[in-house]
C-alpha cells in the first residue's frame, strides 16, 4: 500500500470478534493495529496513538459505539470510522451518516470482505494525502515562480550568477 504503514483501532466488547479482526488485518505489514473493549479504553488508546481508521461496535458497555463515534468526529474530522453491529435502528443509522462513517458492516460478517473493503478505503486516504502534498508543493513552486518574476533585472543576474558558481 505504497509504502505507508496504517493505523487501525478496532474497539468491540467481543473478545472474539475483537481478536478475529485483530488479527485479520495483523498479518498485514502495511497496518499496525490497536484494540480496546470499549469506548473508554478506546478514547484512551486515541489519546496516545494516532490513528487513521477506527472499526468500532455499535452495542458496548460504558461509552456505546455512537456517543464513541461522536467523541471521535469531536476530536478529528479526518479518521475512518466503520461500524459493526448485530442491529441497528434507523436514527442510529442516520446518525452515524451525520457523523460521516464509511460504512456499516451488520454481524455476523464476511471478514474477507471487510479487510479488502478497508483497505480500499485506507488506500484511498493514502491517494489523497499524496494528492494534497503534491498540490501544496505546486503553489509553493508557483509563489516562488511569481516572487521571481517580480525580481529586477539585475537581482535575476544574480541569482543566476550564485547559480553559476
Amino acid at each position: 500500500m505504497l509504502g505507508y504503514i496504517e493505523k487501525i483501532l478496532i474497539v468491540d466488547d467481543n473478545k472474539d470478534v475483537r481478536e478475529t479482526l485483530f488479527a485479520q488485518f495483523e498479518l498485514d505489514e502495511e497496518v499496525e493495529c490497536f484494540i480496546a473493549s470499549d469506548g473508554v479504553e478506546a478514547l484512551k488508546v486515541l489519546e496516545e496513538f494516532e490513528v487513521h481508521m477506527v472499526i468500532t461496535d455499535l452495542n458496548m458497555p460504558n461509552l456505546n459505539g455512537l456517543d464513541f463515534c461522536k467523541e471521535i468526529r469531536a476530536r478529528n474530522q479526518e479518521v475512518g470510522l466503520v461500524v459493526i453491529c448485530g442491529d441497528i435502528k434507523t436514527r442510529d443509522c442516520l446518525e452515524l451518516l451525520k457523523l460521516g462513517i464509511s460504512n456499516i458492516y451488520l454481524k455476523p460478517m464476511n471478514l474477507e470482505e471487510v479487510y479488502v473493503e478497508i483497505k480500499a478505503m485506507l488506500e484511498k486516504r493514502i491517494v489523497a494525502e499524496m494528492e494534497n502534498v503534491f498540490l501544496e508543493k505546486l503553489f509553493q513552486e508557483q509563489a516562488e515562480i511569481e516572487n521571481y518574476s517580480e525580481l529586477s533585472i539585475s537581482d535575476k543576474a544574480k541569482i543566476l550568477i550564485d547559480y553559476i558558481e
